[in-house]
Formats: C-alpha cells, structure tokens, sequence
C-alpha cells in the first residue's frame, strides 16, 4: 500500500485516543500529568535562565541540580515550549510517540518480511495494549511512551 495511506492511518490513531474518552482521558485526577508537564515548563525556564542543570526550583531556598526524566523530550520540545507553551509541547510528545511506536512497529514488521496489512495490524496493536493506553497516558507517565525506542532497536540492526 503507500506510504501516505501507512502514515495517515498511524497520524490518525495517534491522536485516536483523545476523542475516543474526551477530554479527561489525559487528565486522570489522580495521574502524574502535571509533574510530567512540569518537566516542559521546567526545562525551557532554566535553559533561558542560563543556570541548567541547576535549578531554583528544588530544594528551596539553596536551589540544586535536576536530572528530569522528561529531560530529552523537554529540550526537544524547547521550541515548541517556547512558541506554543508546555501544554502544547507536551501533547505533541504525546502524539508524537504514539506516531513514532506505530511507525517504527511497522517498519520492524517489514524488516522481518510482514506484509502491508499484518505489519500495520501489529504496529496499531502495539499503540493501543493496555500497557501504553494505561500507564502512559491515564496515569501520567509519560516517558514510557518512548516504547518506540524498542522497534527502533530492530530496525537498526
């Protein structure tokens, strides 16, 4: 099939989940969304400040050094933090992770000799297990959306 039905599909099931359980579906009272969106707000505040990795915004009033576990997607998305905010920035991570999981599940399905179909079948249920639906995105965490790095792995073999 070609490549921009492949990459519409996956563009779609990426942002799926949003409009599937509405606007709370990112928004679990009792997730770690804000700590995570912190990390976006945080990053792109001290960068600008001049003093990363310190920050003033730990271990008050001294300050101390942060290694953030959303540090990589914060300094990515430090552009995009900039122009659009740490809320924007963040969904895009979200979304851009479910693309890059599908994509790269893909990719791994055909490097192993999957068709079209198959090889799209794996990569959407690879997207929507419980595991990425659940932890990631209802609780918050969003640095185990970067499960695209495993089909990454396979494909760099």
């Amino acid at each position: 099939m070609s490549r921009f039905l492949t990459l519409f599909l996956f563009a779609i099931c990426s942002v799926f989940p949003q409009f599937l359980w509405g606007g709370d579906f990112w928004a679990h009272a009792f997730g770690d969304h804000s700590k995570h969106l912190w990390s976006f707000w945080h990053t792109y505040t001290v960068f600008f400040e001049g003093s990363w990795p310190w920050t003033r915004f730990l271990n008050a009033p001294t300050g101390g050094v942060l290694w953030d576990i959303m540090l990589g997607p914060s300094i990515v998305l430090i552009p995009v933090t900039g122009f659009l905010g740490p809320v924007a920035a963040c969904h895009i991570w979200i979304v851009l992770s479910r693309f890059l999981t599908m994509w790269l599940q893909y990719k791994a399905a055909i490097l192993m000799g999957a068709g079209w179909a198959p090889a799209c079948c794996s990569a959407i249920l690879l997207a929507f297990t419980p595991y990425v639906l659940g932890y990631p995105l209802v609780s918050g965490v969003y640095e185990r959306l970067s499960i695209w790095f495993f089909p990454l792995i396979i494909c760099s073999v």
